[in-house]
């Protein structure tokens, strides 16, 4: 009986012992584990904030904007792509000056005169317009479409006409008048030097959202289109015509598929396109930056395809302008521009790399807006206005809508 006594003593002792070891130890572990689960839950807050950061401003619950504000201040830049190659096409006209002369000589109401002779001209073939606004924390990338219709004194054309008719001190002018802001500097790039701009730049890449197929010298999204042939007016005269034509417009001719109807009139045909570049991603080289430079549009669903990949390339040469250094940037723009800020409004001048009137201060004013790329919201979108096509017409017009295109850029002059 002693030995039993003696063991239920000692083991009341022990569970007394043990438990209030196990109770202690318990509070121990939990409040270790608590903090370590309050740290990740920390950091797992850190990490999500970090992701909506991305194209979207910072703001505390009152919507104020929080987040790094740049060092630099808001600014409207045009950007300008044309098909000028005066390395292939020997055919322009001398000057701005000499086009200009023509174009005082036409009746507006006539269909003969400045874009019906067999000189060729210049047309730009995208235009980009970025409202960097340090006050409303966001970028706007707006595309205006080169087949936008406006009025000039030789009659209504297009902003991709406008550009070889009156150059970029014009182009800049349309911009401003349709938009209410003042274009502070612009930057363009001919045909014939997009492989120099990419040696200085580098390459960079894009989504393309639409197959393009290759239509004569064109590039256009729609698997077949209706050629346009010009009204047959004697077999002597296009005998002459057809004399007259360079190796390459005659080869460009077997492209297209002709018909006469009972009149003898040519018509509209027909014609399978070779596709060019299919639905994918791509980085630009030397073959994909021509085709999606001289791409043509020839509807509404064109112009959304060309915004889409344009404003895509400007924005990431743009936001690899900014992971630059300052220095290495000046240096870019000094190659690209030989040192020279352009300075000449006639678009038939030959052109360093780039034709800029971008001064060292824009350049780094440029790079430190492009360190908020990461906090401001990024906008994207088409001037407003109406693709159509009249009835008999090869192709159409857009036609902006200015008044609801001055309401959408109102908040960027403080409206």
């Amino acid at each position: 009986m002693s030995a039993l006594k003696n063991f239920l003593i000692t083991f009341l002792i022990a569970a007394l012992v043990f438990g209030i070891i196990g109770f202690f130890t318990a509070q121990y572990v939990s409040g270790v584990m608590t903090g370590i689960l309050d740290g990740e839950g920390d950091k797992l807050g850190e990490i999500k904030s970090d992701n909506n950061n991305d194209n979207n401003p910072v703001e505390d619950e009152n919507n104020d904007y929080t987040g790094p504000m740049p060092d630099g201040e808001s600014f409207t830049y045009l950007f300008v792509g044309t098909d000028y190659r005066p390395g292939v096409f020997t055919d322009y006209y001398g000057s701005v000056e000499e086009l200009q002369k023509l174009i005082s000589t036409v009746d507006k109401d006539s269909d003969i005169g400045v874009l019906s002779t067999g000189i060729r001209y210049i047309r730009s073939t995208w235009i980009i317009l970025l409202r960097a606004d340090k006050e409303n924390h966001e970028f706007y990338f707006c595309y205006f479409s080169p087949e936008t219709l406006v009025s000039t004194q030789a009659g209504d054309r297009t902003l991709g006409d406008v550009y070889g008719m009156y150059g970029i001190d014009g182009l800049c002018e349309y911009i401003s008048y349709m938009t209410g802001l003042s274009v502070d500097r612009y930057a363009l790039v001919d045909a014939d030097n997009l492989s120099a701009f990419m040696e200085v730049f580098g390459s960079v890449d894009f989504d393309l959202g639409a197959e393009i197929f290759e239509a004569g010298r064109e590039y256009v999204s729609s698997p077949v289109r209706m050629d346009f042939v010009a009204k047959d007016d004697g077999e002597d005269k296009n005998k002459d015509k057809e004399e007259s034509k360079s190796d390459e417009e005659k080869n460009d001719d077997e492209d297209k598929t002709e018909s006469k109807n009972e009149s003898g009139d040519l018509e509209y045909k027909e014609v399978e396109n070779e596709s060019a570049l299919k639905v994918g991603s791509y980085g630009l080289s030397d073959n994909t930056i021509y085709i999606i430079n001289v791409f043509r549009e020839y509807s509404a669903a064109d112009i959304d395809v060309k915004s889409s990949y344009t404003i895509q390339i400007i924005r990431r040469y743009l936001e690899s302008c900014a992971e630059m250094s300052e220095a290495d940037l000046l240096k870019k723009f000094e190659d690209a521009s030989h040192g020279n800020k352009h300075t000449s409004s006639d678009p038939y001048e030959i052109k360093e790399t780039i034709g800029t009137n971008f001064t060292v201060d824009d350049v780094k004013n440029l790079h430190s807006m492009a360190q908020a790329f990461d906090y401001f919201n990024i906008r994207t979108g088409v001037y407003p206005g109406n693709y159509s096509i009249p009835d008999g017409a090869a192709y159409g017009r857009y036609e902006p809508n200015v008044e609801e295109g001055l309401k959408q850029f109102g908040k960027y002059r403080g409206e």
